[in-house]
């Protein structure tokens, strides 16, 4: 999430990108945020699998890795 603090000045597209979501899904994530749904970013640190199933566990939809 600390990489995307700059996001709100230059779009969350932009910030997104950066961290290496690819441009694509940048949009659509974009699209959801602004249609009132929570995008959460996490480094999972090579700990990808774990985090998605906490993700999941606890109610979150779409989890994606990038």
């Amino acid at each position: 999430a600390a990489g995307l603090t700059g996001a709100a000045a230059g779009g969350l597209v932009g910030g997104l990108v950066d961290i290496g979501v690819p441009r694509e899904q940048g949009e659509r994530y974009e699209n959801q945020v602004r249609q009132g749904r929570v995008l959460a970013a996490v480094d999972a640190d090579g700990r990808e699998r774990e985090v998605s199933e906490v993700l999941e566990r606890n109610g979150a939809h779409e989890v994606e890795t990038h």
